[in-house]
């Protein structure tokens, strides 16, 4: 028959792990935002939803919204590209 301090390794144990189950599924709960519709409309004009994820893009990473997404750095471009195919369709 198990001690009594074996007993509470194992209870103390199986609550470990039920915590740490909740915490490592707690990150998965983040959801991404919805895609963002590619395509530019004539009546949005600067407020394209691709406009507004460049100037999202450049606030987070302090780039200069007038830059170019040719002239970003190798770096900078991929994070650009990993941005935009979560973010457009």
């Amino acid at each position: 028959m198990p001690s009594r301090n074996n007993c509470e390794k194992l209870l103390h144990f199986r609550q470990l792990i039920k915590v740490r189950s909740e915490v490592m599924s707690s990150g998965q709960r983040k959801k991404e935002p919805p895609p963002i519709d590619n395509s530019v409309s004539d009546s949005t004009g600067q407020y394209d939803l691709r406009f507004v994820l460049w100037r999202q893009f450049c606030a987070q990473h302090n780039i200069p919204v007038d830059t170019l997404p040719s002239q970003l750095e190798n770096e900078q471009k991929d994070l650009w590209e990993a941005m935009k195919s979560r973010r457009l369709r």
